[in-house]
């Protein structure tokens, strides 16, 4: 899985508004244990003074970990709040 600016990538940022930014799949990722994850946007909350790539880089290696990507949103569930605190 590649990450960054590129629409080669396979997850960039579609946008950014403050701690927040957009995440774009840009094709279905396979996670390690075999599950499917569609191509999709969603929000991830990015930490004062945490780059929005590194942010991205993270919530790549959960994605394909199997982390659902709504679990990686503000408040997505229990499980996503010790992973948020990665980034800070």
């Amino acid at each position: 899985m590649s990450y960054g600016a590129s629409p080669r990538d396979s997850l960039t940022i579609s946008s950014r508004e403050g701690d927040r930014l957009w995440a774009a799949l840009q094709r279905e990722l396979v996670t390690v244990d075999g599950q499917v994850v569609e191509r999709q946007e969603f929000p991830l909350e990015v930490p004062k003074g945490t780059r929005a790539l590194s942010a991205l880089a993270i919530a790549g290696a959960l994605l394909l970990l199997g982390v659902p990507p709504e679990e990686l949103e503000p408040g997505g569930g229990s499980r996503t709040e010790g992973r948020k605190r990665m980034g800070e």
